[in-house]
């Protein structure tokens, strides 16, 4: 039993590994181009945001008690949603052109911004509320998952039918979306049953982790990938 719990530590290890570097790659990337691309500073953030979540996570939140620990880090999480969510929605105001999906995601970032803010003065006003902050932070983060899966399977629709761009595979934005899509359809389900796979499977858990990191890390990677063509990111 400890051996297993060994291995599937070492290989969450590698996992995070894996998303650290992809993450510090899209940070050099993003500061490179920050005098040339408009757009790098909000991946430039966004990069950032991500590297310190994940180091004030597991590093420097000891878990002094444990509702403290479970607010400090599910607080980090929502924050850290929204600042994906506004940096996504920055990119998706000029990447899309229906109006009907602008309209949404300017009432989906107030529901988000007016949503956390509530969920985390409630609990700093009375840290014994015993509001389940778990999981009003997996479906604050689920919901943000999913609304960023809408936006991709919209961009996808106004490329393949409205021939909004010729050529795919050389457009940085495709990329972008591409590689936020596949991250956000793999991980929204893992925030939405996250205490049912901690109480019931831990092998799972522990798979769905590493899953979780990987796709994060190949995002990352699109990003890179997406500067490096040196192209508008939004084209």
């Amino acid at each position: 039993m400890l051996h297993r719990f060994l291995k599937d530590s070492l290989d969450i290890f590698y996992t995070n590994l894996f998303s650290l570097s992809c993450q510090a790659t899209a940070i050099i990337t993003t500061l490179y181009f920050l005098k040339k691309e408009p757009k790098a500073v909000y991946f430039f953030i966004y990069s950032c945001s991500a590297l310190c979540l994940f180091l004030t996570s597991e590093f420097f939140l000891v878990p002094t008690g444990a509702q403290h620990y479970t607010f400090l880090t599910e607080g980090a999480n929502m924050i850290f949603a929204l600042i994906e969510y506004i940096v996504f929605y920055n990119f998706f105001q000029t990447v899309l052109a229906t109006s009907g999906i602008k309209k949404f995601m300017r009432f989906f970032y107030t529901f988000l911004m007016v949503s956390i803010l509530l969920i985390l003065l409630s609990r700093l006003i009375n840290p014994l509320s015993g509001i389940p902050i778990r999981k009003l932070s997996d479906f604050i983060i689920s919901s943000e998952l999913l609304a960023l899966t809408s936006l991709c399977l919209v961009y996808y629709f106004e490329s393949f039918y409205k021939k909004t761009t010729s050529d795919l595979k050389s457009s940085p934005s495709f990329w972008i979306v591409t590689g936020l899509f596949f991250y956000s359809i793999i991980i929204a389900p893992f925030f939405m049953i996250t205490d049912e796979i901690i109480e019931s499977n831990k092998k799972f858990y522990f798979i769905a982790y590493s899953v979780h990191y990987t796709s994060f890390g190949v995002l990352f990677l699109a990003i890179t990938k997406a500067f490096f063509m040196r192209k508008p990111v939004t084209t």
